[in-house]
């Protein structure tokens, strides 16, 4: 087989980093509390992501604070976007789920290019969630004093234990490990997967960096990542593995190293039509 050829790009995902990048959004909060939207302990109640487990090793002040930076900088990257971006937004009012969704479609109704998604992530007697595509300057100015709206960053749609599986993949030699996809409420897998991979393979080594820097923003860790458009213009999407609202990308089989996985999954998950990602193992 031949092998790709390598140059080793290194990365910092330095939490001395983001402590300063916090500072330098933190402001943000102020300006628009509601905006930024949930705590992390409100998020994981609703959903498991990356986030949980590296921030086991930060105080509470010091997770509280990386996480409104991440939430600000998931507003901000999705009102620079010309398309909708994905949110999780909960209602609190009425009594039942169906007040709730009632509620939520007449603040976004279909008009304002707002899909909710069809079936609640939550509902329960205090709240009801869903998944949810929209214009962030829509989003940014609903108002109602008991819906929360949370614009996704790549590290909320990393499902936990990711990491720790791109670690097993590589150590036991695993093939056909894939890149496990959904997309947001609306969006057709079928016709925005090939766009989507078209746009991966003509990343270049900045975007990769910037990528992975917002989806592992707790780790504190280095991730060395070789040369990056060997890697993604590798991707394959075969045609068993798309259904309506998800797909499944291969990873090239010359790809053996953890940091190049999670390279992968970083980008993708930093695509606005994306709102989970996990890695996994296909089954013949």
């Amino acid at each position: 087989e031949s092998q790709i050829q390598r140059t080793p790009l290194f990365i910092q995902c330095r939490l001395q980093t983001m402590r300063a990048f916090s500072l330098i959004f933190f402001h943000c909060l102020l300006a628009g509390a509601q905006a930024v939207g949930m705590t992390h302990s409100e998020f994981s109640s609703l959903l498991s992501s990356e986030a949980d487990g590296m921030i086991s090793s930060l105080s509470i002040s010091e997770a509280d604070t990386t996480w409104t930076s991440v939430s600000t900088l998931a507003w901000e990257n999705a009102e620079k976007s010309e398309v909708s971006s994905p949110f999780i937004v909960c209602e609190s009012s009425g009594t039942s789920g169906y007040d709730r969704r009632q509620k939520l479609l007449e603040l976004f109704p279909f008009d304002s290019s707002s899909i909710l998604a069809q079936y609640p992530i939550y509902n329960k007697s205090d709240k009801t969630c869903y998944h949810l595509m929209a214009p962030a300057s829509y989003a940014r100015g609903v108002d109602s004093s008991s819906t929360v709206i949370q614009a996704m960053a790549p590290v909320m749609k990393i499902r936990r234990g990711t990491i720790e599986n791109a670690g097993i993949a590589v150590s036991a030699s695993m093939k056909d490990v894939k890149v496990s996809v959904q997309f947001g409420p609306g969006i057709d897998a079928k016709e925005a997967s090939p766009l989507m991979l078209e746009r991966l393979q003509l990343v270049d080594t900045s975007l990769v960096h910037a990528y992975v820097e917002e989806a592992y923003p707790y780790s504190g860790m280095e991730l060395s990542v070789d040369e990056p458009s060997a890697i993604f213009k590798a991707l394959t999407i075969p045609d068993d593995q798309i259904s309506n609202h998800s797909v499944n990308f291969v990873l090239p089989e010359g790809v053996n190293v953890r940091d190049d996985c999670l390279a992968v999954v970083g980008a993708i998950a930093a695509q606005p039509e994306v709102i989970s990602v996990e890695l996994g193992l296909l089954v013949h």
